[in-house]
């Protein structure tokens, strides 16, 4: 738990005053822009379930051995592209795995039975986080 706070804390301080401040994070219904942190070491449900807290939409950061990812969740009615591929998360699968999933589907990965609307994954790619 205190490496996911400390990493919360370095993505934080890198949307008030990094270079990841120019990112356009995802918005929801509301007008808000969810940011969830996550580990890829992480099971995948764990993070889907923050996702599901926030409202099924939102960016999310994630640090793993290579570095730093990040992935946009949104509705998957808020698409104009339809998704390539669907998932169906195994219960042993971490979230970096997710990712390196979405990264291969340009078209983004509808995620059918995550929330309580279809949700799309996409726009997975690395960020550099340069303010600690």
């Amino acid at each position: 738990m205190e490496k996911l706070d400390s990493f919360r804390r370095e993505v934080n301080l890198n949307l008030a005053f990094g270079p990841v401040s120019e990112i356009e994070l995802v918005t929801n219904e509301a007008g808000e822009c969810p940011v969830i942190v996550a580990l890829d070491s992480e099971p995948l449900s764990a993070v889907l379930g923050r996702v599901r807290a926030v409202g099924g939409a939102g960016t999310i950061f994630s640090q793993g051995t290579d570095g730093v990812r990040m992935v946009s969740m949104i509705e998957s009615g808020c698409s104009l592209v339809e998704p390539g591929d669907q998932l169906a998360p195994g219960g042993e699968s971490n979230f970096g795995m997710f990712i390196d999933y979405v990264e291969l589907h340009p078209d983004g990965v509808a995620i059918p039975a995550a929330f309580d609307r279809p949700a799309k994954a996409r726009d997975a790619r690395a960020v550099d986080l340069q303010v600690a």
